[in-house]
């Protein structure tokens, strides 16, 4: 055999080894799991806010009074919220078509990204300060303990 049928021949077997080890990966998708399953009814279950809201309200052991002000104040900023949420998507999704000579609008897109992110920040924190104000101050411990241990919030 000659030098370049050895060449190709060992770029054939390490494509072919680079395959084997992608295609599971690609399956999995990019965040580690394939979308099916309990991990991903796990994780649909924590993105759902109204599932969020009733662990939260369970763990708190709030009474009805309570329960009923705290799903009054989120009702009220939901709209907002799921606004900001698809304005966020959307932007998200533009940002990702972009491509090289898109220098201006990715700019201007990231900002807007960088606004509404701001604007998600102040409903949140003006929502959490509106259902402190309902909660004892054993409940606001033992939130702000969950809160402590959950990490910062992504988004």
């Amino acid at each position: 055999m000659n030098m370049s049928k050895t060449t190709t021949m060992v770029l054939g077997a390490v494509l072919a080894g680079s395959l084997v080890t992608a295609i599971p990966a690609l399956a999995r998708g990019l965040h580690g799991h394939c979308g099916a399953g309990p991990r991903a009814d796990h994780m649909e279950r924590h993105r759902d806010p109204e599932a969020r809201l009733e662990r939260m309200m369970r763990r708190l052991d709030l009474s009805a009074e309570q329960r009923s002000a705290v799903s009054a104040i989120v009702a009220q900023q939901q709209p907002q919220l799921e606004a900001l949420r698809a304005k966020q998507r959307e932007n998200r999704r533009q940002l990702a078509n972009l491509g090289a000579g898109d220098e201006a609008q990715i700019q201007t897109l990231a900002e807007e990204q960088g606004k509404t992110a701001t604007e998600l920040a102040v409903l949140r924190t003006e929502m959490r300060i509106k259902i402190d104000q309902v909660l004892t101050v054993e409940q606001r411990e033992q939130l702000q303990q969950h809160r402590d241990r959950r990490g910062p919030r992504n988004g």
